[in-house]
């Protein structure tokens, strides 16, 4: 009998010894520092000029932004920028491309995801926004990218980075074999965990509204088509989350809710002097209104054992911070920093909450990227255990 149970005992020792270092590499690789990726989606509010591609994400030794410490520098270089010629096309900061802002932005410095990235220390900031674009060109036509030209951009983007991991993950797999004497499938059990792991940190956020909400209104015809074309815009945008979610399961996914697009100073400045009654101005809120209620019913239709799925009222955001109830730290909340009919700039852009009649300034681009660290960004770190990496 104690023949027989020392036969026993050392099979389970040697399974148990195995399943130790498997269990420890696994450790080592999800035990990592923190360091997410963070893919967006959107419009001039997050675009950062940089227009990834395939060649350039694999070429690029680092896709993270660079901030400098001297902030100063960013209102120095938007007011030469944006007092040049429209015509000059020597680089791509140039103003006849892309936003006449700082290197090309919607305004004088980096925009929110990039402010995120830095205080996360992403490994990777992939950001597909594009200045002008709206969820989808169906309805109002236009020569802009919009979301669902921004979606096929990343997969092919993501279809040339995954040929790059995968001979990384082969090479991996032999070092596992050939240095830890694992077998071949607890090594690549190993890697498994470890892409997975990576999925969980990412972040996949989507911001469109104010140019959808504001075309709707000016070229579509009646608020049946424009409710129509807001419904379906926005169930694209889910929609196009979900095959992303399909194909990278347990990311996360945040959705920056649509503004009120007449708490803009541009509203004041075109859409109020043949408005005198405020029909348009009401349709205006109404669909504003109507594009945040369908998010929250998509929200809620999410299937959440494929990812992590969450929304920012940045309407809310903004009403608080230009209404003076939040301490933003900014002394001009209405007027624009820059006016690009005469190129004039303010003499002080940090203190201004936007930067022209639609954009926000880079400080309050930092505000709002600070608010959203507030969140937990990245739930599926800790909502998805490794149960369900079986």
């Amino acid at each position: 009998m104690r023949v027989l149970a020392r036969r026993q005992l050392f099979p389970s020792l040697l399974s148990l010894a195995i399943l130790f270092l498997v269990c420890s590499l696994c450790y080592l690789f999800l035990s990592a520092p923190f360091s997410p990726t963070i893919v967006v989606f959107g419009d001039s509010w997050s675009d950062d000029a940089r227009r990834p591609t395939p060649s350039s994400v694999l070429s690029a030794s680092d896709s993270r932004p660079v901030i400098p410490d001297d902030e100063s520098i960013f209102y120095t270089s938007a007011s030469s920028e944006s007092s040049s010629s429209e015509s000059s096309s020597s680089s791509s900061s140039s103003n006849s491309e892309f936003g006449r802002g700082n290197h090309g932005r919607w305004c004088d410095g980096p925009v929110w995801p990039e402010y995120l990235c830095q205080m996360y220390g992403c490994r990777e900031l992939l950001d597909l926004a594009y200045g002008g674009a709206k969820i989808t060109n169906q309805y109002v036509s236009s020569p802009v990218p919009d979301l669902i030209s921004q979606y096929s951009n990343f997969v092919d983007i993501r279809n040339a980075t995954i040929l790059a991991e995968e001979r990384e993950d082969l090479d991996t797999i032999d070092d596992l074999v050939d240095s830890r004497k694992l077998s071949r499938a607890q090594a690549e059990e190993a890697v498994n965990r470890m892409r997975l792991q990576q999925n969980r940190e990412t972040l996949y956020a989507f911001y469109f509204g104010i140019n959808d909400i504001i075309q709707y209104i000016s070229i579509l015809p009646n608020t049946q088509d424009r409710t129509n074309a807001i419904a379906s815009s926005v169930s694209l945008m889910f929609d196009i989350a979900a095959n992303i979610a399909e194909g990278f399961p347990q990311s996360n996914f945040l959705f920056l809710n649509a503004i009120d697009v007449t708490l803009l100073p541009i509203w004041q400045q075109r859409f109020t002097e043949n408005d005198r009654y405020m029909h348009r101005f009401r349709e205006a809120v109404h669909l504003s209104q109507v594009w945040q209620q369908e998010v929250l019913i998509h929200l809620g239709r999410w299937n959440s054992t494929i990812g992590s799925a969450q929304i920012f009222e940045t309407n809310s955001w903004l009403a608080r911070s230009i209404s003076g109830v939040a301490a933003s730290g900014f002394t001009d909340i209405s007027h624009a920093c820059f006016d690009h009919a005469s190129g004039t700039l303010c003499s002080k852009p940090e203190t201004h909450f936007f930067w022209d009649a639609v954009h926000l300034s880079t400080a309050a681009h930092k505000a709002l990227a600070k608010r959203l660290s507030y969140l937990n960004l990245w739930p599926s770190t800790s909502s998805f255990g490794d149960e369900s990496d079986q």
